[in-house]
């Protein structure tokens, strides 16, 4: 189960966030995942300062196949343009696409995975089930029973959602970043309906976090204008809404928890290395607590708002920022066990 999560600030910052834990065969959860990550190859983010972040949700092995394939497409695209010019381009590929080279191995990914099932179950290939026939060893045979047929077409389309091969459609994504040329994107892609789009909104929400993560939102997002939306978000009032968001995910969703990855992405930087901030210590935990401070009365939004933007975005140490925030907090003893899991009812033990 996963909480990817992507906010576009203004047309040129955002922030991604994405938690840590998954499930093993045996349905046990562990703190392990990296459900959000950079994609860029270093020598063309060095070069061109485009910032992406890919966030995969479903089957671990699909996201993490998908994801690494993705950058080594782009590495090798990058090197046969310099082999090619002697030189590196003036321009690349912008994130868009990017995006289109990321659906095609998405949809390359579906099409192995299918025929390796097919292949292993019925022992003849795609190709040969359209043909409707197939050899083996000199000997020739036809694909005639209904059965079989019904059963291939029913896992080829998913048309009635079979977990058989559900572990190959039941598979999501997102990838979120800055470029020079356009600005700060976010852009979405499915497996279970084969589309991908560019994301109109300010945020988008995927995994199963997304039921707890979109109603938190909600309240953040709809105050403001549509030009606001567009590009005139403050970075620690959309960091503490989207955290707030995770945090619920957190609270609601079985299989969503861990230290976040917390991503902060800023393409006025001049500086490359600059424009990418990804924050999943000790750091990321104590965001989590500011947030849940204010969310329970403990913190006012002013406090918590000088506090986030304190740890996220000017880089004060965290002992100062952990200090500032005992100092400010109500109640001490009763907050301390909050975090620790006790129910709380109106600032007081239930």
């Amino acid at each position: 189960m996963t909480s990817i999560n992507a906010l576009r600030f203004d047309h040129y910052s955002g922030i991604c966030i994405g938690d840590e834990s998954i499930s093993t065969v045996a349905e046990i959860c562990i703190n392990v995942g990296e459900k959000v990550r950079p994609f860029i190859p270093d020598e063309i983010f060095d070069n061109y300062g485009t910032v992406g972040i890919i966030g995969t949700t479903g089957t671990c092995s699909m996201g993490d196949t998908i994801q690494d394939r993705l950058e080594n497409r782009l590495r090798s695209i990058y090197r046969s343009e310099v082999e090619k010019h002697g030189k590196k381009p003036d321009k690349f590929l912008n994130l868009e696409q990017m995006m289109e080279h990321c659906f095609d191995i998405v949809v390359e990914t579906k099409n192995r995975r299918l025929a390796e099932k097919m292949r292993g179950t019925y022992n003849f290939t795609i190709p040969e089930f359209i043909e409707g026939k197939y050899e083996r060893n000199g000997e020739k045979f036809e694909i005639k029973d209904k059965e079989v047929i019904r059963e291939i077409v029913d896992q080829l389309t998913w048309r009635t959602k079979s977990e058989e091969v559900g572990y190959i459609f039941m598979n999501a994504g997102l990838i979120a970043g800055y470029d020079d040329e356009l600005g700060f994107q976010i852009y979405h892609f499915d497996l279970r309906d084969g589309y991908w789009h560019r994301v109109q909104n300010c945020y988008m929400a995927e995994g199963s976090g997304r039921h707890s993560v979109d109603p938190a939102i909600y309240k953040f997002a709809e105050k403001w204008l549509l030009e606001e939306r567009r590009g005139g978000l403050d970075p620690v009032e959309g960091s503490i809404a989207l955290i707030h968001g995770v945090n619920s995910a957190s609270d609601h969703e079985i299989g969503v928890g861990g230290y976040y990855n917390i991503i902060l992405i800023d393409g006025r930087q001049t500086d490359f290395k600059k424009r990418i901030r990804e924050i999943n210590d000790d750091r990321s935990l104590l965001a989590n607590h500011i947030v849940r401070g204010l969310d329970n009365g403990f913190i006012s939004y002013e406090n918590t708002y000088d506090l986030i933007k304190s740890l996220l975005f000017e880089e004060t140490p965290f002992q100062t920022v952990y200090d500032s925030l005992w100092r400010t907090v109500k109640q001490p003893e009763v907050f301390s066990r909050l975090l620790r899991g006790y129910k709380i009812v109106s600032g007081k033990l239930s």
